[in-house]
């Protein structure tokens, strides 16, 4: 969640841990297109790491459960690559159409669904169109079964 920044340098609304929590997590995406998601489900069990000064065993705990390489991700993390994973997810940010405005901002199919994300799940089946996945028929009260 990078509120401003200071020249090159993105200023964090929870410090510099999360910039690195962050990096950490453009590198997972870079390295594993499989394993990402469970790392980065797995940081986030426990977000008030981000307020310790244990975020690196964390983030070590959770590589080793993703069967992901935590030297390989802080050596990403913590050198060039990762500023330049983090710029160019800067630039990302910053080319969203619509321009976020709030975190978490998510785009579905070009629509932003502003404070519902809570229900990603339902835009995500209602955009799948054709065959749903399973989990789609599973979503309580699903807008899939209305009307």
């Amino acid at each position: 969640n990078v509120r401003s920044m200071n020249g090159d340098t993105p200023q964090c609304q929870h410090g510099e841990l999360e910039c690195l929590y962050n990096r950490y997590i453009n590198c997972a995406q870079e390295m594993d297109s499989n394993a990402w998601f469970g790392y980065v489900s797995c940081l986030a069990q426990d977000l008030s790491a981000l307020r310790r000064d244990d975020g690196e065993s964390r983030a070590e705990t959770c590589a080793k459960e993703n069967g992901m390489s935590h030297a390989s991700l802080k050596t990403c993390a913590t050198g060039d690559k990762g500023r330049s994973l983090e710029k160019l997810a800067r630039s990302d940010t910053e080319a969203l159409v619509p321009k976020h405005t709030f975190v978490p901002w998510i785009v579905v199919n070009g629509a932003a669904i502003g404070n519902t994300f809570n229900d990603l799940d339902r835009y995500i089946c209602a955009a799948i169109g054709g065959d749903l996945p399973e989990a789609c028929f599973n979503i309580r009260d699903s807008i899939m079964h209305q009307g």
